[in-house]
């Protein structure tokens, strides 16, 4: 209710029958009505006050939320003052990263912290960044810094976080271990191409190795030989010792061809079966002359271990020209 209709109101309630105003009464009204409005104005200054309280809890509770997230975070995550580099914020996996509890890195630049070749090298990577305003992305490259040592694999990501103004504010990284990862693809990789009892390459990894060998002599016109190879009478070798000793035979078989194939590339094809992609060029005596030497090297290695059933080297010999 507005001030004039308040007061109209309550000139009414002080006028008589006889339309005489009744001053005290009136002074009574008048002052009934301001006490009523101080009430009002205090129950607003506590719902402000009540309200802010609760958005300044909402927020704290939000912070101490990002925060617990951020700590957790199994990826080392940093924040920097974009003016001088100095770190302001680092989680427990930063610490992990760099064998450093934070209390020994927040306020302190690089140059105080590493080295001082790795130091020049942040400081560039952080003024580049500041300079053009765009994210760095390094991708898996080999650790500089920290307690894992330079056999760790690195993704890592540097950006730019600018004020209201669009000054740089803060620089925030990111650095993910990746070592586990490209070591489990590189073995898939190698289990695909690779036999996994003798690991010589197989099957598969030969017959890509004989496609480009015959290409590439096609279109230069040279030759090259492929030298094929099994073990005679392997199944009574497992027969009679035993699938343990006709593995140990068979890794040992598959050492010696490798060590004396004089370069070639050497790959078990399936079961007593080996395959040797010789080099560009090799004459056939040569190829000939490395099948004797194989025959007696494998003959050697079976009597070394002391088999009483001999094993032997079925040979076949041919050459590839283009």
């Amino acid at each position: 209710m507005s001030m004039h209709r308040l007061f109209a109101e309550q000139l009414r309630c002080a006028t008589d029958a006889n339309g005489q105003v009744q001053l005290a009464k009136l002074g009574e009204l008048v002052s009934a009505a301001y006490e009523a409005s101080d009430r009002d104005r205090q129950r607003m200054t506590e719902a402000r006050a009540n309200t802010h309280g609760q958005v300044e809890e909402d927020l704290l509770r939000t912070r101490e939320f990002l925060d617990t997230i951020v700590d957790n975070i199994p990826i080392a995550v940093f924040a920097k003052c974009a003016k001088d580099s100095r770190y302001i914020l680092l989680n427990r996996a930063g610490e992990d990263y760099y064998g450093l509890p934070r209390e020994q890195m927040l306020g302190r630049t690089p140059e105080e912290v590493f080295p001082a070749d790795v130091a020049r090298m942040v400081n560039e990577q952080d003024r580049r960044v500041v300079a053009s305003g765009m994210p760095m992305f390094l991708e898996e490259h080999l650790l500089e810094v920290g307690v894992k040592g330079h056999d760790r694999v690195i993704n890592s990501r540097k950006m730019l976080i600018t004020d209201a103004a669009g000054e740089p504010q803060y620089l925030v990284g990111v650095i993910e271990d990746v070592t586990e990862r490209i070591t489990t693809q590189e073995r898939i990789s190698h289990l695909a191409h690779h036999d996994a009892l003798t690991d010589l390459p197989n099957r598969s990894a030969f017959n890509a190795a004989l496609s480009e060998r015959l290409e590439r002599a096609q279109k230069a016109s040279t030759s090259f030989a492929v030298l094929s190879l099994d073990l005679d009478r392997f199944k009574e070798v497992n027969d009679v010792f035993g699938h343990p000793v006709g593995d140990m035979l068979m890794r040992a078989a598959a050492g010696r061809l490798a060590a004396e194939s004089d370069g070639g590339f050497v790959a078990r094809i399936g079961g007593d079966e080996f395959m040797i992609l010789m080099p560009d060029d090799v004459c056939r005596e040569d190829v000939l002359a490395l099948g004797e030497r194989l025959v007696e090297a494998i003959g050697n290695e079976t009597r070394g271990r002391r088999l009483s059933l001999p094993c032997r080297l079925e040979r076949r010999y041919r050459d590839l020209s283009g």
